[in-house]
């Protein structure tokens, strides 16, 4: 049988579809059939009570149902990136409401905030279930958008069938101490360089350096499933995605004919550039084979190649990202 020409899936931003929260996102989500959809991605059988539902001088999104057992499920959305006020948002409807469940739905969550979800599942398990869960949308050629919910964090063993592989917001506790103690003598040897002011390192998977040029660009050391990365990671923030565009474009076109070649070759590592071209954020990383359950020996390499790599980085990318920004934010 003659193989068939696949098409390639890509994503389309996600306000080209629901360009307002209230009014188009939560509209659509509060559906039957919509929130059948998010109940798939995380396990619960849902079915919509209200929108809108008040809360006080508030207003919760979608009040929800979950039919096996009857309990209120709460859903608060974000068209953007995660934030504090949202957080604190969920936390109020769900003691008012007295739910059984709370999802918080939004395009990005960044860290802290999925290791929130992971601390709130921890302090009463069994009494109320809190689900972090991105919204993306895409698309094979030119067929129609698709609604896509990625769970990013759920309760520690939930049963509830998830049908994806929810992505690790915290490493295990045994792997906790592992990368403490992995990060710990580079963060020291960092600091003594002058690439760092800090001198404890974090028991997490990744570790973050300021770049010195902006709050929203850093440099970053860490380990993932494919190999040990060092990555510059540029987070231009909502509104920003013309602009953050703009900037990658320059870096990307920065280097005079076989400039970046040679740069490169000065590096050892998999170099990989990822623009994210319907969102506001981009890296530029090195990849080296390895993970934090290699031998002592193996360890010892890859955190040698983080500390040789990440002031190289700096030392590379600031001053173009200095200029790029300077010219910029002149127009």
């Amino acid at each position: 049988m003659a193989t068939k020409d696949l098409g390639e899936i890509q994503e389309v931003n996600i306000r080209e579809i629901w360009p307002h929260e209230a009014h188009n996102f939560t509209t659509w989500l509060f559906q039957a059939d919509n929130l059948a959809l998010l109940g798939d991605a995380v396990g619960l059988d849902l079915e919509p009570v209200r929108q809108e539902a008040p809360v006080g001088y508030f207003w919760l999104d979608i009040l929800a149902r979950e039919r096996s057992h009857g309990e209120l499920v709460a859903i608060e959305n974000q068209l953007e990136p995660t934030d504090h006020s949202h957080l604190g948002q969920s936390l109020t409807y769900a003691a008012e409401n007295r739910v059984g469940y709370v999802i918080w739905i939004a395009s990005y969550f960044r860290p802290e905030h999925k290791k929130a979800i992971d601390w709130l599942n921890s302090l009463a398990p069994g009494k109320v279930w809190f689900f972090a869960v991105e919204i993306h949308a895409i698309q094979i050629g030119d067929s129609q958008p698709a609604a896509d919910f990625r769970p990013v964090a759920v309760p520690a063993n939930w049963p509830g069938g998830i049908g994806r592989t929810v992505i690790p917001s915290r490493p295990s506790l045994e792997d906790s101490q592992l990368y403490l103690e992995f990060f710990q003598p580079l963060v020291v040897q960092l600091n003594k360089a002058g690439f760092t002011d800090e001198t404890e390192a974090k028991p997490d998977r990744d570790q973050e350096f300021p770049s010195g040029l902006r709050d929203w660009i850093s440099y970053h050391a860490g380990f993932d499933d494919d190999g040990a990365w060092v990555y510059l990671w540029f987070l231009g923030g909502p509104g920003k995605r013309d602009f953050t565009n703009r900037v990658f474009d320059a870096l990307d076109g920065d280097w005079e004919q076989g400039e970046w070649e040679q740069i490169e070759n000065e590096f050892a590592g998999e170099w990989d550039w990822d623009r994210r071209s319907t969102w506001w954020y981009f890296s530029v990383s090195l990849k080296k084979d390895g993970s934090i359950s290699d031998p002592p020996l193996a360890l010892d390499e890859i955190r040698a190649w983080m500390l040789e790599t990440l002031p190289k980085f700096r030392d590379v990318f600031n001053p173009r990202l200095e200029k790029i920004l300077a010219d910029l934010e002149e127009e």
